[in-house]
């Protein structure tokens, strides 16, 4: 990949310190797993839109993804989706991580214990 890796998302391509990396690894070794992917999200993420049905993820954990541009447009780059066969569809919109998400879902509240609308 050469440093325009790096120059673009401002990481190494390493197991571990990027998790497309890590997901190309899994599609290889499993290529079905592709079909059941609906979206690529860190487990805060998906925690996130478990609770309030909302998927976003924050600039500095998309930086950890090999598929943003930290240090050029800060945005999702297309090229290092189509070398990490991520498909762009299933990548959430970024949101800075000093905003509120949303609020927890009616079901989550309830079995929570916590009033609606938190």
């Amino acid at each position: 990949m050469g440093g325009e890796f790096l120059q673009d998302t401002g990481n190494r391509p390493l197991p571990g310190g990027t998790s497309a990396v890590v997901f190309a690894h899994l599609v290889g070794q499993a290529p079905d797993v592709r079909n059941r992917v609906h979206r690529y999200l860190h487990v805060n993420g998906w925690v996130a839109l478990r609770l309030t049905g909302v998927a976003a993820m924050d600039p500095a954990n998309a930086s950890f993804t090999g598929l943003f541009n930290t240090l050029t447009d800060q945005r999702w780059s297309p090229r290092w989706c189509d070398t990490f066969e991520v498909e762009p569809g299933w990548l959430p919109p970024i949101i800075d991580g000093r905003q509120d998400l949303g609020t927890l879902r009616p079901r989550v509240a309830a079995e929570l214990g916590v009033p609606a609308g938190v």
